[in-house]
């Protein structure tokens, strides 16, 4: 990944919690500070597990603006 990379998730709320989990790792471990957009609506319907990005460990370390 670039310095500047873009990494666009579309539907995240439908994302289960492990899915969401491992592209955090990823961003992580990129060792630079790409820039994720994740655009969606938890009032959707949830992953086939029934969990939700909003269930991860790492959802409160998370920088969140809603739009």
């Amino acid at each position: 990944m670039l310095l500047k990379d873009l990494i666009a998730i579309d539907e995240f709320p439908q994302l289960e919690v492990g899915q969401w989990d491992r592209v955090i790792r990823m961003w992580e471990a990129v060792g630079k500070v790409p820039t994720v957009y994740v655009g969606g609506d938890f009032n959707q319907l949830p992953g086939i597990s029934g969990t939700s990005p909003k269930d991860s460990k790492y959802w409160n370390k998370s920088c969140v603006h809603q739009v």
